[in-house]
């Protein structure tokens, strides 16, 4: 598995540096193109997996000890239907080389998928043939590279109702978390220190949310001041942590910062661990 998953690490690598950073970028073949084009651009890409298991099927090398991926791509077309057309549909196998059409090999109920592994073509299975997908899909595709596609299509009912479409399905985004902020404070003024809740749009200090031992770290979440824990307020860190930071991006701050007692008696320091 490594070696497949340095293959494909590999070429979408390449990929990348041919089409975005060479002055002269070395020409694919046909058969290189067409996996770029397919899935590396437009609606289908960028989509790194499905580009590298094509592109072992532009190369008889082995891709990997056991060579799986070259296996997968270079010796058999993988194609999945889903039907979301509204009735029942039928994959029916086509003879490339004449575009005849023979026995249908799969029923899908609507929402249900087949796989294919040959030339074929969706139909409505009321047996009247009364609408289809127009092409068989070697020709949908529209090269001969067809024979090695690793795919996933909805058929969906045309605008034209005599045709089913082959549509490829939008990419799902990945979903990333927003920040929340955590800043991690180590206490090096010598002394007890608490840090004090604080609200941002009044700046008022609220209850103390964590105690540290000097040499021991408390993490905040939330806006907060140090303050020294003897009661007396005698002493804290002038500003709270938001007004310290300086703009609106302490809300999604990852620091880790140190509490020294600063040359002003009166004041705690935060600063930066070098």
């Amino acid at each position: 598995m490594d070696d497949n998953q340095i293959w494909c690490v590999g070429e979408c690598m390449s990929y990348c540096v041919n089409k975005h950073c060479q002055e002269t970028p070395v020409q694919p073949t046909s058969c290189e193109q067409s996996c770029g084009r397919r899935h590396m651009e437009g609606q289908g890409g960028p989509n790194f997996v499905d580009y590298s298991m094509c592109m072992a099927g532009c190369t008889t090398v082995p891709v990997g000890p056991d060579s799986t991926i070259g296996k997968m791509a270079a010796n058999s077309m993988n194609v999945t239907t889903t039907n979301m057309v509204g009735c029942k549909v039928n994959l029916r196998s086509v003879d490339p080389s004449t575009g005849g059409y023979g026995p249908a090999f799969c029923s899908m109920e609507n929402g249900t998928s087949c796989t294919a592994t040959t030339d074929f073509i969706a139909v409505v299975a009321d047996g009247t043939g009364r609408y289809d997908a127009g092409d068989p899909f070697d020709q949908w595709w529209g090269d001969e590279s067809w024979k090695d596609a690793q795919e996933t299509l909805e058929l969906h009912q045309g605008s034209n109702p005599e045709y089913i479409e082959y549509v490829k399905p939008k990419p799902t985004a990945m979903l990333v978390a927003p920040l929340a902020m955590k800043v991690t404070t180590i206490n090096m003024v010598g002394c007890k220190v608490n840090l004090r809740s604080v609200d941002p749009s009044t700046g008022g200090y609220g209850p103390a949310f964590c105690s540290m031992e000097n040499g021991t770290s408390c993490t905040a979440t939330t806006d907060f001041i140090a303050v020294v824990a003897d009661g007396t307020g005698r002493y804290d860190a002038g500003d709270p942590f938001d007004q310290w930071w300086g703009d609106e991006s302490w809300k999604d701050a990852q620091e880790t910062l140190e509490l020294h007692q600063g040359s002003n008696p009166e004041y705690i320091e935060y600063v930066k661990p070098k």
